[in-house]
């Protein structure tokens, strides 16, 4: 990887998505039962299109630790993500691996944290 392709990773945010069994994302099933299919993507491209500086602006982090790091919340125009931020240590963002955001789902505020409780 050359230094200008490092340079341009840097500040970006690389989204999955946790699916089920059927192959869908929890986004998508989520957004299916709250709102209209152009508004799951809509939302699909606002948390693709975050930066490293936003994400860090937005994600309310709770102590309940993932695999990947903290899960938390990010609220995008009326809806709240159930998502984990996962933080890459300093070594590899030198090399341009960029902040992950694995993406739970989306719900209410009382939604979310019922399933952030349930944690554990």
């Amino acid at each position: 990887m050359v230094a200008t392709e490092v340079a341009r990773l840097m500040g970006k945010v690389k989204v999955e998505y946790i699916c089920a069994e059927d192959g869908r994302s929890y986004l998508e099933i989520d957004m299916a039962n709250i709102a209209t299919p152009a508004s799951a993507r809509w939302l699909a491209e606002r948390l693709e299109g975050l930066t490293e500086d936003e994400l860090t602006r937005k994600f309310n982090s709770s102590k309940k630790q993932g695999t990947l790091g903290p899960w938390g919340t990010i609220e995008i125009g009326p809806y709240i993500v159930l998502c984990q931020r996962a933080i890459p240590e300093d070594f590899e963002r030198n090399l341009g691996e960029p902040i992950k955001l694995l993406v739970g789902g989306v719900g209410r505020p009382d939604e979310i944290l019922a399933v952030v409780r349930a944690m554990g």
